[in-house]
């Protein structure tokens, strides 16, 4: 796993979240990645078991369409609690735990804010501060929310499962006082919420919103990205051909461009050579078959992906969703003008 130096809730923060370049508390500048980072609470939304948001409405928060939520009391409480409920874990373990921000070295989208980790950089800690007896009642009794056994699951993806172990603590002490649950490694959920995220972050990237199958989701964003392109192809040969004029038929090179002028030979028409042999020496049909099965090629198989009849109508609904998205929460532009949506 890979350690990130930055305050929790600084600008540089929300930039490395959102996978936009960002300075680190040691001055040193990393670059952007090719999409947002997915962090465990959105790793864990995109589970499907999380009661503050559907993976439809957390895409349109990333993307700026949707209203991000308001810091409300729970959130406030659970934020100024936190290091309280850090020291109260410390004196029970006997460890000393510290915030850390990481991702993982492999895929480096898939990132965790950890409330505590080791010195040893073996074991983490996921504190809540609950305003819900039942949420509390359920860690004095033993039991993990699903919602947040997927956000530890994703914090251990993060950390490249180094860490194997990370204890889910309710800090709640007018409630009662609960023990720490230890969360251990789940491959196979851990599995499940890597396909999800991916398929999530893709339609963030592509601005295609979740919706039917797996194929239908991989499908449209193709069909987004390859009317991009053709855009920028024909932009491109416009550019191309207008340095050529001013080139002049000239090599020439500036503005971080080349231009080289070559001549070609022409290539041999090799199947016409044949055809021009076998006339010229007589050479009967069959035996030109024999030949020809003689130095056929072994078959291959293609699998080509284009843009079907349907393509004009499709793309029409996915550019009217994506704007009607945005209708909703048109009266509250200053969402939409918020630069990094906390998710």
């Amino acid at each position: 796993m890979k350690e990130i130096y930055l305050e929790q809730g600084s600008p540089d923060w929300l930039a490395w979240r959102a996978g936009e370049t960002y300075i680190d508390i040691n001055g040193v500048i990393n670059e952007a990645l090719n999409g947002p980072r997915i962090t465990a609470t959105a790793g864990s939304v995109c589970g499907g078991h999380s009661p503050f948001a559907t993976p439809h409405e957390l895409w349109g928060q990333m993307l700026g369409l949707r209203k991000r939520e308001d810091a409300n009391y729970a959130m406030l409480r659970g934020s100024a609690l936190e290091p309280k409920a850090r020291r109260a874990y410390t004196r029970m373990v006997g460890e000393e735990y510290e915030a850390l921000c990481i991702e993982s070295s492999v895929n480096p989208w898939i990132a965790a804010s950890l409330d505590g980790v080791d010195l040893l950089r073996t074991r983490g800690v996921e504190i809540k501060c609950p305003i819900s007896e039942k949420t509390h009642d359920m860690a004095i009794m033993g039991e993990v929310p699903l919602y947040y056994f997927d956000q530890i699951q994703w914090q251990m993806l993060a950390s490249d499962n180094q860490l194997k172990e990370i204890d889910y603590f309710s800090y709640a002490p007018k409630m009662g006082e609960a023990q720490p649950i230890t969360v251990k490694t789940d491959l196979k959920r851990q599995a499940e919420l890597v396909e999800a995220a991916m398929k999530f972050r893709l339609a963030v990237m592509t601005r295609v919103p979740l919706s039917g199958s797996e194929f239908e989701q991989a499908a449209k964003a193709y069909l987004v990205l390859n009317r991009k392109l053709k855009a920028i192809e024909l932009e491109l040969d416009m550019a191309k051909e207008r340095v050529k004029l001013l080139a002049d038929g000239k090599p020439i090179q500036g503005g971080g461009v080349m231009v080289t002028v070559s001549n070609s030979e022409g290539r041999t028409a090799w199947e016409k050579v044949a055809m021009s042999i076998i006339a010229s020496h007589n050479i009967p049909d069959e035996d030109v078959e024999t030949l020809k099965l003689a130095h056929k090629s072994k078959p291959t198989i293609t699998i080509s992906v284009k843009e079907a009849a349907d393509a004009d109508a499709i793309y029409a609904e996915i550019v009217s969703a994506t704007k009607t998205e945005t209708s909703v929460v048109s009266a509250s532009t200053e969402a939409i003008n918020q630069p990094h949506p906390v998710w």
